[in-house]
């Protein structure tokens, strides 16, 4: 299987702008889109850097060292990238040995979710949010005893059907974004309860699918 490329790079804001102070907004320009196409591609041959520079500006060739085949790359740049490869890969492994709830095995963590979410018949973004909690639960050395964690879904299941998957999402992305210990359910004391006609947009889609699936078997 070929290896996903990391989307993304630290950017360290201050350390840039003090790397910049006496360049052009033009210059500023060009170095960063090399900088990006360093990260897309690896090393940049002379034509890449002639490509985007148009001629040679010392201001941004200073910024790149020449490796052992003449190409060009930005040191801060390939050591950034380094080490988050390093660290992605350690929270890959983590991610594998981890165990959300204590005294149960991940497997049957996971299972029990997956088994909640498709009884429930809720979508994959509830389900998503629920991991993400027990992610960030666990970041804060704070995972959920076996009887917690069957607490915690059940409470989940009661607000979904009081007030819909949408504001129980939001909630739970909001207390982490708050890095709030708990999930705040007492904002939602003040939403309306959804009617017996809501529909999440998740129902929403999936009718919609039911519909279009009916249709083409009827043609």
């Amino acid at each position: 299987m070929e290896e996903v490329k990391n989307p993304a790079f630290l950017f360290y804001s201050s350390d840039f702008l003090t790397g910049v102070r006496l360049m052009t907004y033009e210059e500023i320009g060009k170095y960063i889109t090399l900088l990006c196409l360093q990260h897309q591609q690896g090393h940049l041959s002379k034509d890449d850097m002639d490509a985007i520079c148009g001629t040679y500006i010392p201001r941004i060739y200073s910024k790149f060292q020449q490796d052992s085949d003449g190409k060009y790359f930005n040191n801060r740049l390939e050591i950034e990238g380094i080490k988050r490869a390093k660290y992605t890969e350690s929270r890959r492994q983590n991610r594998s040995k981890k165990t959300y709830v204590k005294h149960m095995e991940n497997e049957n963590v996971n299972e029990n979710i997956n088994i909640y979410i498709n009884t429930n018949n809720y979508s994959n973004n509830l389900k998503n949010t629920i991991i993400s909690w027990l992610d960030y639960k666990l970041e804060k050395n704070d995972s959920y005893q076996e009887k917690g964690f069957k607490s915690l879904l059940t409470q989940i299941k009661n607000k979904v059907d009081k007030f819909g998957e949408d504001k129980v999402i939001e909630i739970i992305t909001s207390s982490m974004a708050s890095n709030y210990k708990g999930i705040t359910w007492d904002k939602l004391k003040n939403q309306t309860p959804k009617s017996s006609s809501y529909k999440s947009n998740y129902e929403i889609s999936q009718e919609a699918l039911r519909k279009a699936r009916e249709e083409f078997e009827n043609e």
